[in-house]
């Protein structure tokens, strides 16, 4: 005979991992480094794919003229097709998935970096949320006011109180993420930057973001202004008006108007560690503590 063991199989959602365990900071952070490392470990996949449906798409298209068209000059820059009316639907249906993939393979690069700074805007907005728990004597520091109509709304104390953090985080994430650390650096009584020798590639990372989400990754004065006062040291400045693109696969942002590099900065290796163990409370279980 054999004995079999029960195995009860975990059928919560995704997010109860995440709700607090622990120390509520640390399980935000724990939930933020994990966030990351999902992209981390899925987007190179999504790029795969991606990259090869452009490339497929682009020979079907090429194919598609030469079996279509009529070669009617050929330079060493381009070649040029003459489409015969009743064949102009098949090579426009081939060109446009050729452009779409093409622009695929541009967009969704961006779409990493957008979603790294959003995840760390949502970090932050839980972690001021956790302060305020552990010491809600601090929520009385808050230049923000209630109404006598307003508090009329509320049933309990409580429901003011959340309120008030809801609103507070609101007015620190529409802040420049240099004055959302100026203002947790006043109200926390805490030095965030002092000796932290990534902020200007930290700043720098934040407004690219800015420039994919708003600006199609069009380099602007403020752009450039931003990272300069902030010390930021590029291997190649762009100028106004270049368009970046994101090379994940070599670890790089190009400049597609001059053709220039610019690097990533390195990521530190107590997150990685942080990362290859699963997350920040996984690590502190097997190491204890962890020095920055």
């Amino acid at each position: 005979m054999t004995n079999e063991s029960n195995i009860e199989q975990d059928s919560s959602s995704p997010d109860e991992e995440f709700k607090p365990k622990f120390h509520p900071i640390a399980n935000n952070l724990s939930r933020f480094v994990t966030s990351i490392h999902a992209c981390s470990n899925y987007f190179p996949t999504l790029m795969d794919s991606i990259v090869i449906e452009r490339n497929d798409s682009a020979m079907n298209f090429f194919e598609g003229l030469k079996h279509y068209g009529e070669l009617i000059e050929k330079t060493e820059s381009q070649n040029k097709y003459r489409i015969p009316a009743n064949h102009i639907y098949e090579v426009t249906k081939l060109r446009t998935a050729y452009v779409r993939s093409k622009l695929a393979a541009d967009i969704i690069p961006r779409s990493f970096i957008v979603s790294t700074v959003s995840q760390f805007d949502y970090f932050i907005g839980r972690l001021i949320t956790g302060l305020y728990e552990l010491k809600p004597e601090l929520l009385g520091g808050s230049d923000r006011q209630l109404s006598l109509s307003d508090l009329t709304k509320f049933e309990t104390i409580e429901e003011a109180k959340e309120f008030l953090i809801e609103k507070e985080i609101e007015t620190v994430l529409r802040k420049s993420h240099t004055d959302q650390f100026k203002w947790m650096e006043n109200r926390f009584s805490v030095e965030l930057r002092k000796g932290l020798e990534s902020w200007s590639q930290f700043i720098e990372l934040t407004e690219r973001r800015n420039l994919f989400a708003h600006a199609n990754g069009i380099v602007s004065s403020h752009y450039l202004s931003v990272c300069d006062a902030h010390n930021y040291q590029f291997l190649e400045r762009p100028e106004v008006g270049d368009e970046l693109e994101v090379d994940l696969t070599a670890g790089s942002i190009r400049d597609k108007t001059s053709g220039e590099q610019l690097t990533f900065s390195r990521i530190p290796q107590v997150m990685l560690s942080i990362l290859d163990e699963g997350g920040l409370v996984p690590y502190i279980k097997k190491h204890g503590d962890f020095k920055l």
